[in-house]
């Protein structure tokens, strides 16, 4: 429906993140061999996963989601890479959906962190990526 026809009727298209992952890049693996790998996505209660991509450090994905945002300004996109083989997480990523530019996609390569054996975050090195794009809509 046209913005200006839903306007004038007082709908209103309530916000959503549309995404479409394309692939993760030079995953390090917890256990012996390459990772068994998937992603999971989350914004606030809303959550999407990813089919498994066997045995590779590159796995590629072409995937589209599409989550419901009740606060684009408050709600962050939590992006987290898991071992199927091992239900370990190979990294995480938050990004602040505030930073998307409304109705226009970004293509974004998103550097994943891990905690080191102190509990802290740090950058995974050499760097591992996950690469989407995204779109806020509504």
């Amino acid at each position: 429906r046209p913005l200006r026809e839903a306007q004038a009727t007082g709908e209103v298209e309530k916000p959503r993140l549309q995404i479409q992952l394309t692939s993760v890049t030079n995953l390090h693996s917890t256990s012996e061999g390459a990772p068994n790998a998937y992603v999971k996505f989350a914004v606030g209660a809303q959550k999407a996963r990813s089919h498994v991509v066997p045995n590779t450090y590159n796995p590629q994905f072409e995937e589209h989601f599409e989550l419901p945002v009740a606060d684009p300004n408050t709600q962050p996109l939590f992006i987290s890479v898991w071992d199927d083989a091992t239900q370990e997480p190979l990294g995480w990523f938050t990004l602040k959906l505030e930073n998307l530019r409304r109705n226009q996609e970004m293509d974004i390569a998103l550097p994943l962190a891990h905690k080191n054996d102190k509990g802290q975050w740090e950058e995974i090195v050499p760097r591992s990526s996950v690469v989407l794009i995204a779109k806020a809509c509504g």
